[in-house]
């Protein structure tokens, strides 16, 4: 009984040991992979201007404000960087820094994506920080918004599939989110 305790010991810290190696290396992987992504640095507002803006405005008693717009010319032919995988499908990736702000929100002027194309937005930590975007995300007048993408630096990531006609997205503004 006492071998069959310590050969179930040692077989699970092996195995604990594979994975917790396979994880820390995965994460080296992705680190490094990072660091060939373009980043597109977003300046932060004069935060005290903000504040005296703020106050007058609630004085007037109008909207309570949460960011402000800053003015981009994103796409993908002149942002980010294109890759293609290993299975033909073609990914386009970008960082967004916008350094102290809340969250960042993309306001694109043209959202064209087909077939099985995705939009992912991720925090520097791999976690998706808005819901994947499609297709079905597609409107009528070809606009559209990933609001309120906490955190204040953001991995874009477009995968179009093989054979899959090619994605038009434009983001003309950036809304750096400085309160809640």
């Amino acid at each position: 009984m006492k071998k069959l305790v310590q050969s179930t010991f040692i077989l699970v810290f092996m195995i604990c040991a594979n994975v917790i190696a396979q994880s820390s290396n995965s994460n080296i992987q992705t680190f490094e992979l990072l660091k060939t992504i373009p980043t597109l640095k977003v300046a932060s507002p004069d935060r005290a201007q903000l504040a005296q803006e703020d106050a007058l405005r609630d004085k007037q008693g109008l909207l309570y404000r949460i960011g402000v717009a800053r003015l981009t010319n994103i796409n993908t032919a002149n942002s980010g960087i294109w890759s293609t995988l290993q299975n033909g499908d073609r990914q386009w990736q970008l960082i967004v820094d916008a350094p102290d702000a809340e969250a960042i929100s993309f306001l694109f002027e043209t959202f064209k994506v087909y077939g099985g194309t995705t939009l992912r937005i991720q925090n520097m930590s791999g976690r998706d920080v808005h819901p994947i975007m499609t297709a079905a995300d597609v409107q009528e007048h070809f606009r559209q918004n990933a609001a309120l993408c906490y955190g204040d630096k953001l991995l874009l990531t477009l995968t179009e599939p093989l054979y899959t006609s090619p994605s038009e997205i434009y983001i003309d503004r950036i809304m750096y989110n400085y309160r809640s």
